[in-house]
C-alpha cells in the first residue's frame, strides 16, 4: 500500500505539465483521504507540498497544509514540529473568514501543549476557539471547546473549574440532542464529582451515562460506565450495588481495548471480595490485577494493588505479608510522586521555552507590521507627490492656456480698433482733400454737386455706419468671429461663455445693426472687412 502511495505521490509531484494549482488541489484531495487511514503518508505529503504552496502564494494552499501537517506531527509525538507549523497556520489565518477552521487550528494546539503539559497555553488556546465559536454561533463547536477546557482543568485537579465547563459542555449537548454527547458528558462529570467526594452527584451522572451507553448500543463505553459505577457504589459501601456492576463490567471484559481500565476493574473486584469477607477470591482477583499491572509498569496500579494486597493480608491474619505490601505500596507512592514532580520540573522548562518562543514569535510579527506600515506610508507618500504634480500640471496648462487666449482676444480688439482708426484717417483725408479741391477750382454749382455726389458715394463705401460704431467691444469681437462662419458652440468655447451667453449677444448684434438673421449681420462684417486682425 506505502509502494503504491508513494509512485502515486512521485508521479504527482513530478509531472510539470500540471500546473502549481492542479498540483497542490490533487495532493489535498489525497491527503484528505489518507488523514485517517495512514497518517504517515498524509504527513510527508504534506510536508513535502509546503514549498509548492508558499511557492505559489496560495493562502488557503499554505494554511491547509500547515493544518495538516501540525495535526499529524502532534499525533506522531512532534509536539515541538507542531506548534511551529500550527502558529505559522494562524499567521496565514489574519482576518480569516472561515471562523469554524480557524477555530480547529486554535484547538489543535491547544491538544498539542495539552499533550506537552503545558496547560496554561493549552487552556488560552481551547478559550480563544470557544470564543471564535461563540462569535459563529456554533453550538456544537462550543460543547466541543468547553469539554476541552473542563479536560485542561480536570489534568491540573482543579475539579471545581472543570465542573464547571463540563457542565456548560452538556447543556448544549442536551440542547442539540445529541446522545452520544450527552453520554460522554455524564462519564466526565461523574469522575469530577467522584474526585470531589460528591458521590450522590456522581451516582446520579454515572448513571444517566450508562442509560445513554445501553440505548446507543457501545459496549466498550458501557462497560467502562458500568465499571465505574461499581467503583462509587464500592468506595460508599454499597457492596450489593457494586457487585451487580462491577460484575456487569467484568463480563463484557473482552470489549474493553483499554488494559489499564480492566486493571483497575479487576482491582476493585478484588477490593469487593475483600470487604465482603471472602478473602480467597480476593486474593485471586489481586493476583491478576497484580500481573496485568507489573507488565503496564504504572506506578499509580501497582500502588493501588499492593494497597488492596496488604488489606487482604491484614484481614487474613498475614500480617508480615502486609507489612511488606504496605512497604511496597509506599515505594511506588514515592515514586509516583518523584514522577509527578519530574513531570512538574518538565513543565516548567516547557513553559519557559513556549513563552520564550512566543515572544520571539510576537517580536518577528511587530517587527513585519511595522515594516508594513513603513512601506505603506512610502507609497502614500508617493502616491501625494504624484497627485501633486499632476495637480501642479494641470493649472500650468490652464493658466497657459487662459493666456494664450486672452493674447489672442486683446489681439483681435487691437485690430478692430486699428481698421476704425484707419478707416477714420481715410474719412477725414477724403474730407480734406475735396474742400482743397472745391476751394481752388472755380467750378460751376452742377459740377460742385456731381463731385459732392462722387464724394457721397466713396464716403457711404469706406465710412463706419453708425450701427457698427454702437457695438460693444465684446459684441464686435462676437461679430469679427461670426463672419469666420463659427458656430454658437464654437464661440461659447472661444470666449469662455455659455451658449445662452453667445445667443444674448447674437440678438443685440442683429438689433443694432438693424439685420434680421446671421447672414445679413456676416455680409456687413465683410463689406466693412471687420474680420482683420483676427488670428484664425
Amino acid at each position: 500500500m506505502k509502494t503504491v502511495l508513494a509512485i502515486l505521490f512521485t508521479f504527482l509531484t513530478g509531472y510539470s505539465v500540471c500546473s502549481q494549482s492542479s498540483q497542490l488541489a490533487e495532493a489535498k484531495g489525497l491527503v484528505d483521504s489518507l488523514f485517517r487511514i495512514n497518517g504517515d503518508s498524509a504527513l510527508v505529503i504534506s510536508e513535502q507540498m509546503l514549498p509548492l504552496a508558499y511557492e505559489s502564494g496560495d493562502t488557503l494552499f499554505i494554511s491547509y497544509f500547515l493544518d495538516q501537517a501540525g495535526e499529524l506531527n502532534r499525533r506522531a509525538g512532534n509536539f515541538e514540529k507542531a506548534i511551529r507549523q500550527l502558529q505559522h497556520a494562524l499567521i496565514y489565518k489574519v482576518n480569516w473568514d472561515d471562523l469554524k477552521d480557524l477555530s480547529i487550528t486554535y484547538n489543535n494546539l491547544g491538544k498539542t501543549y495539552l499533550k506537552k503539559g503545558h496547560y496554561d497555553s493549552a487552556a488560552l488556546h481551547f478559550l480563544e476557539a470557544l470564543r471564535l465559536m461563540e462569535t459563529a454561533e456554533n453550538l456544537l463547536g462550543q460543547s466541543f471547546y468547553l469539554n476541552n477546557l473542563g479536560a485542561v482543568y480536570d489534568l491540573q485537579q482543579d475539579y471545581s473549574s472543570a465542573i464547571t465547563y463540563f457542565t456548560r459542555s452538556l447543556r448544549i449537548k442536551e440542547e442539540l440532542g445529541d446522545s452520544a454527547a450527552i453520554a460522554a458528558g455524564n462519564v466526565n462529570l461523574g469522575i469530577l464529582y467522584f474526585n470531589l467526594e460528591d458521590y450522590d452527584r456522581a451516582v446520579v451522572h454515572q448513571e444517566k451515562s450508562i442509560s445513554y451507553y445501553r440505548v446507543l448500543n457501545l459496549p466498550t463505553k458501557y462497560c467502562r460506565a458500568m465499571a465505574n459505577l461499581g467503583q462509587t457504589y464500592l468506595t460508599i459501601d454499597r457492596l450489593d450495588s457494586a457487585r451487580k456492576y462491577l460484575y456487569a463490567a467484568y463480563d463484557l471484559k473482552g470489549q474493553l481495548a483499554e488494559q489499564t481500565t480492566l486493571t483497575t476493574l479487576i482491582n476493585n473486584l478484588s477490593n469487593y471480595h475483600m470487604k465482603s469477607g471472602d478473602v480467597k477470591s480476593a486474593l485471586e482477583f489481586n493476583d491478576i490485577a497484580l500481573q496485568m499491572a507489573r507488565k503496564q509498569d504504572g506506578f499509580k496500579h501497582l500502588m493501588e494493588v499492593y494497597e488492596i494486597r496488604s488489606e487482604i493480608y491484614q484481614q487474613s491474619g498475614r500480617f508480615s505479608e502486609a507489612y511488606h505490601c504496605l512497604l511496597k505500596s509506599h515505594d511506588y507512592q514515592d515514586s509516583l510522586i518523584n514522577e509527578t514532580n519530574t513531570y512538574a520540573l518538565a513543565e516548567m522548562k516547557e513553559r519557559y521555552e513556549t513563552e520564550r518562543n512566543q515572544r520571539i514569535l510576537q517580536q518577528t510579527k511587530l517587527e513585519r507590521a511595522e515594516a508594513e506600515n513603513e512601506l505603506k506610508e512610502k507609497r502614500l507618500f508617493v502616491i501625494q507627490l504624484i497627485v501633486f504634480m499632476i495637480v501642479l500640471i494641470g493649472v500650468a496648462v490652464f493658466l497657459f492656456v487662459q493666456f494664450r487666449n486672452k493674447k489672442k482676444q486683446n489681439g483681435l480688439l487691437e485690430g478692430q480698433m486699428k481698421l476704425i482708426a484707419t478707416k477714420n484717417r481715410d474719412l477725414d483725408a477724403i474730407n480734406a482733400e475735396v474742400t482743397r479741391q472745391l476751394n481752388n477750382l472755380q467750378i460751376s454749382l452742377t459740377e460742385k454737386e456731381e463731385i459732392l455726389e462722387k464724394v457721397f458715394t466713396r464716403s457711404q463705401e469706406t465710412e463706419l455706419p453708425p450701427q457698427l460704431k454702437s457695438l460693444s467691444q465684446r459684441e464686435t469681437e462676437v461679430l469679427a468671429y461670426l463672419s469666420l462662419g463659427w458656430s454658437d458652440d464654437q464661440l461659447a468655447d472661444r470666449l469662455y461663455v455659455s451658449k445662452s451667453t453667445i445667443k444674448t449677444h447674437l440678438r443685440r448684434v442683429y438689433s443694432k445693426l438693424l439685420v434680421r438673421g446671421r447672414a445679413e449681420a456676416v455680409a456687413l462684417a465683410h463689406k466693412y472687412d471687420l474680420i482683420g486682425g483676427i488670428e484664425v
